[in-house]
């Protein structure tokens, strides 16, 4: 039988006044590949933090099996602190495999980057997951480790994930990639968790039937609830002594209910503003050609053409740090090319979605974030309430105004798409959207 790494029991965790999840417990096996799913902001990241010791909590008991070691790859880590790849994959390890460090710089075609340049989000995503399958460690934790990396690099990591023998905890919202790594899940549902046993596949139809169980469950508990009530003002007072027992246990079933009754979880539902027309050319690149330095042989971006006109959606696609982002960024002017031209037609307004969250400031909050001054704002040109609008992007009123800090990754995208279409544009960039 495999042998247990780490069991928690009854462990609450409450954030920014929020109940994020409440009498959780689970264990953790040998070899055991669990995908850890939920809402955004349902506690998947939190509890990842906790298990590897970096966030306390509220409530409960943990235990760890002698001599556990965890290494636990973030959802948004540091830019590497090292000017050599080789040293900062060393970083950690007591007797570094300088062979076993070379091939995976190889298979991950690390070789030619250089720290002191610019990376890409996907370079360095590649750069931390090497670091995280050289780590020798008995737990890998690891939260979003398909964002930002190409479609080869995430087909080598499914195989590299099936040939360890390690237990791993995953969260991701790549389907087709938890489909092909899991054999457990980990369902973060009402601040509760329920254990799934075997492959994800088929996820999601079983979601559905425990949610319909448990709204049937609900329903009886809420009927009772109702009997109980309708007893308890009419016949109380003939025997009160003896039926106070009845009344508390009426308290604690409503408290149950409150507790554990089924909200259902909405769709962002909304329309895009029409705005200025724009003329039929929207942008053209002539020649374009982008180096990072001044060293003109080692272009990233050479003799590049494109004609973008009205209606068009295009996708971009390409390797980690095939040049992207530094594409979009030259296509906004926000960086320069180093040869060739742009043409801009007429009454282009163009809004960017940033890859990395920069436009949000975590000291305000979404409220403040989308109107600093007031309490409305103009969408399809109206007025509206500021937390109606955020309502649209599900963010309840106490989420509304908590610091941006405490969103989870998915809720700061939510709320980077709010401000975004609050704005009047005729030309969106969406610099991996999904993430």
């Amino acid at each position: 039988m495999p042998k247990p790494l780490i069991t928690i029991k009854n462990l609450k965790i409450i954030k920014s006044g929020k109940t994020l999840l409440n009498n959780v417990d689970f264990t953790i096996h040998e070899d055991e590949r669990i995908i850890l799913v939920g809402d955004n902001g349902s506690g998947k990241s939190s509890l990842m933090s906790i298990i590897k010791g970096n966030q306390e909590y509220d409530e409960g008991i943990i235990w760890k099996a002698p001599n556990l070691r965890i290494n636990y790859l973030e959802q948004n880590p540091p830019y590497p602190d090292k000017d050599n790849l080789t040293e900062f994959l060393s970083q950690g390890i007591e007797y570094p495999d300088l062979s076993k460090i070379k091939e995976i710089i190889d298979e991950l075609e690390l070789s030619n980057i250089n720290l002191k340049n610019n990376l890409s989000g996907g370079e360095v995503r590649k750069i931390y997951l090497a670091k995280s399958l050289l780590n020798d460690c008995n737990l890998l934790l690891f939260d979003e480790p398909t964002n930002h990396i190409d479609l080869p690099t995430i087909s080598w990591l499914e195989d590299k994930i099936l040939s360890l023998n390690k237990a791993m905890l995953i969260v991701s919202h790549d389907q087709e990639f938890l489909k092909k790594v899991g054999n457990k899940t980990f369902w973060l549902y009402q601040n509760q968790l329920i254990t799934r046993e075997g492959p994800y596949e088929g996820f999601y139809e079983w979601s559905q039937t425990q949610i319909q169980s448990l709204k049937t469950q609900s329903s009886k508990i809420k009927q009772k609830i109702k009997s109980e009530t309708k007893w308890s003002i009419e016949g109380i007072s003939a025997r009160r002594k003896r039926n106070m027992g009845r009344v508390r246990e009426l308290e604690k079933l409503t408290e149950y209910y409150n507790r554990t009754k089924i909200i259902e979880t909405k769709s962002m539902d909304f329309l895009l503003q029409k705005t200025a027309e724009s003329g039929s050319n929207i942008i053209e690149l002539i020649d374009i050609s982008y180096a990072y330095d001044s060293d003109l042989n080692n272009e990233i971006i050479s003799k590049f053409n494109l004609k973008i006109k009205k209606k068009d959606r295009i996708g971009i696609i390409g390797a980690n740090g095939s040049g992207k982002t530094t594409l979009i960024k030259i296509i906004q002017r926000i960086i320069l090319p180093t040869k060739g031209k742009i043409k801009t037609g007429e009454n282009i307004n163009i809004k960017y979605f940033d890859q990395n969250k920069e436009a949000i400031d975590l000291s305000l909050s979404p409220w403040t974030t989308l109107t600093s001054d007031g309490e409305y704002v103009n969408f399809l040109d109206q007025k509206i309430h500021v937390l109606s609008y955020l309502k649209m992007f599900l963010f309840d009123e106490k989420k509304s105004l908590q610091k941006n800090l405490a969103l989870s990754g998915g809720e700061k995208v939510r709320l980077l798409l709010a401000k975004l279409f609050l704005n009047d544009h005729n030309f969106l960039i969406l610099d991996e959207p999904t993430n």
